[in-house]
């Protein structure tokens, strides 16, 4: 924003703790002033004095303190506060809830630092009652049934736990960044029952179980299968669909935390291969209703990442299988969520796994006589969305993401992972040309200088992108001296680019294809 508009008098304020990668981005500059707190301290120090004697005031008002004990209570927290704001907070929020008559005791009961007020608070929690479902509810997980539909019970429950956990937007979330370390890797842990890695696998394994539970085809009644998303958004909102936004989303994150080479969870028949055999496209259909299918793809591939090296198992085929599916019915299925009954098994190759496992879900008499291949190909994904011929194609440097220009005067940046459209410039240009810079943040274009993330401004230093690697000779695709490709004269190629074993294909339809080169 301020290399954009230099002078602009908006001054923006930005904190973050002291982290290396976020700290080099933050160095003073002509138009940045970095201030640090430890070598500040001073200034802190009075700032934090000012907040106690506003929060106390408030604390004697509500708490009908004499002077004596106001005095008292604020000169204990500017002692004890060692300049955290968060610690005075906590502190207050507590002494709320405490009898004027035992204030002085619990003011000098309470330790200085984060850290050991949490121990505090924690011991405190676990000495009431409901501790199982304090504990569950500390990871924001797993619900006893008869709280699980009661909203407010919900959210007396949250208000038990207040020192760690708030209610915003109808999302539970930590009180802090704080509280979280203290949860993960502080003495919090002890509300686990076992490692936290273990506690991310019975998450898992609960997810898995609503999912099993809850999904099935159609569970919003569409009932047409070209109905589109646009036009069903009132029963997408069906509250069967919106409990399972969590489970759907997440099933995969909290499994990679926790998977090992040795646990049965994603050995050939295990949970999840038996939750894919059974609920594979129904969790796709859920997570298009959700306007989530890239991050399904998403998910597919940290799956297969996590199943590297463990051999060819049934369940790695099938989730490569499943991911193929996914990238190659994308578009589709996220126009309308019942097309992945229809079109996605119909015109899926033969030897698919998926096609098989899923025969009866296929609408009956329909069937490609002709022409449908008998396994995947090297194509992964169609990007659609220009609408003129594609002029430049171009990888970032990690591969990451995938920029293309048109004759329709736009410039497209794309996830390479999932096919997601992320970015759409408009730039005075009938033959845009593009780059990234070495460092990914900036993109190049013929007129413009486009800024990818909010970042500090520096000099980009641009690099070609890979446009001579691979090219058309005599209707062959030519990777270095090798013919590999046969292009059929339909295929007018305009452009490409390669990154690794990926290589994209710009074309005159105005499409973009990503093809895998062994």
């Amino acid at each position: 924003m301020m290399a954009l508009a230099p002078r602009s008098r908006a001054k923006w304020l930005v904190t973050s703790r002291n982290v290396p990668d976020i700290e080099r981005h933050l160095e003073p500059g002509s138009l940045r002033v970095k201030v640090s707190l430890e070598v500040s301290a001073s200034h802190v120090s009075k700032a934090v004095a000012a907040f106690v004697d506003v929060k106390v005031r408030r604390l004697a008002a509500g708490q009908k303190y004499d002077r004596s004990t106001q005095a008292e209570v604020q000169q204990v927290l500017c002692d004890k506060a060692e300049g955290t704001f968060l610690w005075v907070s906590l502190v207050c929020k507590e002494l709320e809830g405490v009898p004027l008559y035992r204030t002085r005791t619990v003011l000098q009961a309470l330790p200085p630092g984060l850290d050991p007020l949490y121990n505090r608070m924690m011991a405190r929690i676990l000495a009431q009652r409901d501790v199982q479902a304090v504990r569950e509810l500390a990871v924001v997980a797993d619900l006893p049934n008869n709280l699980s539909g009661n909203v407010q019970a919900v959210i007396d429950l949250v208000g038990r736990c207040g020192s760690f956990l708030t209610l915003r937007d109808d999302t539970v979330s930590f009180i802090h960044l704080s509280a979280k370390d203290y949860f993960t890797s502080g003495n919090g842990q002890q509300v686990f029952n076992g490692s936290v890695a273990r506690e991310q696998k019975r998450i898992a394994v609960r997810l898995l179980d609503a999912m099993h539970r809850a999904l099935r085809r159609d569970m919003c009644g569409l009932q047409k299968p070209g109905t589109r998303i646009m036009e069903a958004a009132d029963r997408i909102k069906s509250d069967s669909l919106l409990r399972m936004v969590c489970a759907c989303a997440y099933w995969v994150e909290h499994l990679q935390a926790y998977a090992r080479d040795d646990d049965g969870i994603l050995s050939d028949g295990g949970q999840v291969h038996s939750f894919f055999q059974k609920h594979f496209l129904h969790w796709l259909e859920a997570m298009s209703l959700l306007g989530k299918i890239p991050e399904a793809i998403l998910a597919m591939q940290k799956l297969q990442a996590v199943l590297n090296g463990r051999g060819n198992t049934a369940v790695s085929q099938f989730i490569h299988d499943g991911l193929r599916l996914a990238m190659w019915s994308g578009p589709g299925i996220q126009e309308a969520p019942l097309q992945m009954y229809y079109s996605a098994p119909v015109f899926a190759p033969r030897q698919s796994i998926v096609r098989r496992q899923y025969q009866r879900e296929m609408p009956e008499g329909w069937e490609v006589k002709c022409g449908l291949d008998d396994d995947w190909g090297a194509l992964l994904q169609t990007l659609e969305g220009h609408t003129h011929s594609v002029t430049s194609v171009a990888f970032s440097p990690v591969g990451d993401r995938l920029a293309s220009g048109s004759y329709d005067s736009t410039v497209r940046v794309w996830d390479a992972n999932t096919g997601k459209l992320q970015l759409t410039f408009e730039i005075d240009s009938s033959f845009p040309r593009v780059a990234f810079s070495n460092d990914g943040v900036y993109l190049e274009t013929d007129r413009d200088l486009l800024l990818l993330h909010a970042l500090p401004f520096s000099p980009p230093n641009f690099r070609e992108p890979y446009l001579n690697r691979v090219f058309v000779k005599d209707r062959w695709l030519t990777l270095g001296s090798d013919d590999i490709v046969w292009l059929p004269a339909h295929y007018k190629l305009e452009c490409t680019a390669v990154y690794g074993s990926q290589v994209a294909f710009g074309f005159s339809s105005g499409r973009v294809l990503l093809l895998h080169v062994p």
